[in-house]
């Protein structure tokens, strides 16, 4: 699921058409591309206004690329946020609009040969009327990967029940069940199975309940950095939503406020969880700090009493106080948790491959660790087993994500493989059962 973190200040950019007076954010999504040499690709900057209204903003910005000899980004009149890759490498794009500056975007260019495309969500319940942002995550030779949503080719089966736009949006349309699918560059991604059910029914049927399960604080020079957990108790996917922090509120936020910082999650399925972090900039002394989930009230839900946490925390320069809610988290403090928060693999002729990602979602910063993946295993793996292939990772700060990719060239045709994460033992985690993840079923003709 794509989560995007906004940066707060503004100031209208003169000599654009768009009138963006009242920008709070700004924000470049996704935050990865992969681009082959040769192509090109169409930048999009989304705005956040002061009255929560969001709006693509591409041509009231100005666009900059960190190396022009790799790829320039065009600040021409009805070509604004198109990248022209010129040759092979990594660089940084970011945009800004009178003293807002956006985050920065990691393009990296390739003329490796594409493997293959694998859209996410895997599934997809919704309620009838909801929106949600689509990823194409492309996977190519070389090992890349990025999101590609922008620059594939979305297909529904029944148009009638999912209706997808070229950025890779869907509308949940109208009753019914249909699959989704992708293509690009002459490859063709996964079917995705997509119901959608009448909102709103009577005993939660038909709705998400969106919960702030765990949060924890951690302060120290002025900063607060919260590590936040949203599940899903309903028995629908939540399309696109807001969660906001809010530093001293006066008062318990209402719906439409506008928090200190603010993330957009663009979809969470029935029982699933997400975990990210946010960031305050408190200042010394104790604080007080609200996470609303839902802050837009976008998600119809069967109950609104759990969207809301509220803790105190000191900014202080020496502090290291946490705050934690112990009522129902598995969140522990005082240290690192490797855990696997994506695996998946894409399949062709001749290779398997794998994407791995991990995150640290403790306090602390990691050294070295080692990622093993076992192709046809039928029982978990357990410390000190090797896997059929392994990278070793040099460390991981606390709230990253390193990003891990494998290509099998001897595999079966249907199997269960596993991830194990530090099989060596080599971080000394605050939680050691999250390290493993599967079976993940491999199928291929």
């Amino acid at each position: 699921m794509l989560l995007l973190t906004l940066v707060a200040c503004f100031g209208p950019r003169p000599g654009k058409e768009l009138d963006i007076t009242g920008l709070t954010g700004l924000v470049i999504t996704p935050d990865a591309y992969v681009v082959p040499l040769g192509g090109e690709l169409q930048l999009v900057a989304i705005g956040v206004f002061d009255d929560r209204r969001t709006e693509d903003v591409t041509s009231a910005v100005d666009w900059y690329s960190s190396d022009t000899s790799l790829a320039t980004v065009s600040n021409e009149l009805d070509a604004e946020g198109v990248l022209a890759p010129r040759a092979v490498g990594e660089l940084e794009v970011s945009a800004s609009a009178g003293g807002v500056d956006s985050n920065t975007a990691l393009v990296s260019i390739t003329d490796a040969d594409l493997v293959g495309i694998s859209v996410e969500p895997a599934e997809i319940t919704l309620a009838e009327g909801d929106v949600m942002q689509l990823q194409a995550v492309a996977a190519w030779s070389d090992g890349s990967r990025g999101d590609a949503a922008r620059q594939v080719q979305w297909f529904t089966d029944d148009g009638g029940v999912a209706q997808i736009a070229s950025g890779g949006e869907l509308t949940a349309a109208g009753r019914g069940d249909t699959t989704i699918h992708c293509e690009w560059e002459g490859a063709t991604s996964n079917e995705v199975p997509v119901e959608v059910v009448a909102g709103g029914g009577g005993g939660g049927s038909g709705r998400a309940d969106l919960r702030v399960r765990g949060v924890e604080g951690v302060g120290g020079g002025g900063v607060v950095t919260l590590s936040v957990e949203i599940a899903n108790d309903g028995d629908v996917g939540a399309g696109t939503f807001w969660v906001d922090a809010f530093l001293d509120p006066s008062g318990s936020p209402d719906v439409g406020d506008l928090g200190d910082d603010f993330v957009l999650v663009d979809y969470l399925g029935p029982g699933e969880r997400f975990e990210f972090t946010m960031t305050l900039y408190a200042g010394t002394g104790s604080h007080e700090v609200v996470v609303f989930a839902d802050t837009n009230d976008d998600v119809s839900e069967s109950s609104e009493s759990n969207n809301q946490f509220s803790g105190t925390v000191s900014g202080g320069v020496d502090d290291d106080t946490t705050w934690t809610d112990t009522t129902d988290t598995t969140w522990t403090g005082g240290g690192p948790n490797l855990q696997v928060s994506y695996f998946d693999y894409l399949a062709d002729d001749t290779y398997l491959y794998y994407a791995v990602d991990v995150t640290n979602s403790g306090n602390e910063d990691v050294g070295e660790f080692l990622i093993d993946v076992f192709v046809d295993r039928y029982s978990a793996p357990e410390l000190y087993q090797d896997g059929d292939d392994w990278t070793s990772v040099s460390g991981l700060d606390a709230g990253d994500t390193a990003f891990a990719d494998f290509l099998i060239a001897d595999w079966c045709y249907y199997c269960e493989s596993w991830v194990l994460v530090d099989g060596y033992d080599y971080v000394d985690e605050t939680d050691e059962s999250d390290n493993v993840d599967g079976p993940l079923y491999v199928f291929s003709e």
